[in-house]
């Protein structure tokens, strides 16, 4: 089994394929090798549902991704902080197998936990303050009852939060490798993947005996290099 890894598209919402060539190439160019692909989040610039505006969300982004499924590859889609409301329709409209915040792998003989990333910097308080609040129940009751335009201003303003300099994205990666590390000693994970921080990262540290890895997925980059894992290694392969 080959699991290939992405992760932070930002992809627009638009119902042109023209935006959506790079997406297209990529699962074109991958299908041969694989069996899994796994999106760390932020596929879209914002993916928020609500009720009136599933109609908006549609586009041949999900379609690419369920006629990918379709071939015979399983799709898992860790949601991020810009597409956590991704549920039922993005499941229905994309195929994919899995959505959730995090999921773990049996590869080999090692263990690996998969994140988007931002829930794992927890030394950036007020993103965490900010995460904690817009994620609430409160939050996502008065979102899905707000009239359409009240929503699409709302989330307009939402997705400029978080937006970085390669500066702020280097500490950022260094406070996701962090949380990483506790996620290893907490529960023995021998490795965690993240993205978030739109830049490629690593860390190895040894902990009981055994070499631990940490990888950050850089930013969607088409063509370039994604993150492979086959039978419990890890390496970065060229895609174009």
């Amino acid at each position: 089994m080959t699991s290939v890894i992405t992760s932070d598209l930002h992809l627009k919402i638009s119902r042109k394929k023209e935006d959506y060539r790079d997406l297209e190439k990529f699962l074109e160019s991958v299908k041969p090798v694989c069996s899994d692909l796994y999106i760390l989040g932020d596929m879209y610039m914002y993916w928020f549902e609500h009720p009136n505006l599933t109609d908006q969300l549609y586009n041949p982004g999900l379609s690419l991704l369920k006629n990918f499924s379709k071939s015979g590859r399983r799709v898992h889609f860790i949601y991020g902080n810009r597409d956590f409301t991704a549920g039922d329709y993005f499941k229905k409209h994309s195929g994919v197998h899995y959505v959730g915040k995090s999921a773990v792998l049996r590869s080999g003989e090692k263990n690996v936990f998969f994140e988007h990333g931002d829930g794992l910097a927890k030394r950036d308080v007020w993103y965490q303050l900010w995460r904690f609040f817009i994620r609430s129940p409160v939050s996502f009751f008065v979102f899905k009852r707000l009239p359409a335009g009240a929503a699409i201003t709302l989330v307009d303003k939402i997705k400029k939060i978080g937006k970085n300099n390669a500066a702020a994205d280097r500490v950022i990666a260094e406070m996701i490798t962090e949380g990483a590390e506790n996620v290893i000693k907490n529960y023995g994970y021998d490795s965690v993947v993240a993205g978030h921080a739109h830049l490629k990262y690593e860390k190895f540290f040894k902990w009981e005996k055994k070499t631990r890895e940490i990888y950050i997925v850089p930013e969607f980059n088409f063509p370039g290099e994604f993150l492979v894992l086959e039978r419990g290694r890890f390496e970065y392969r060229r895609f174009s």
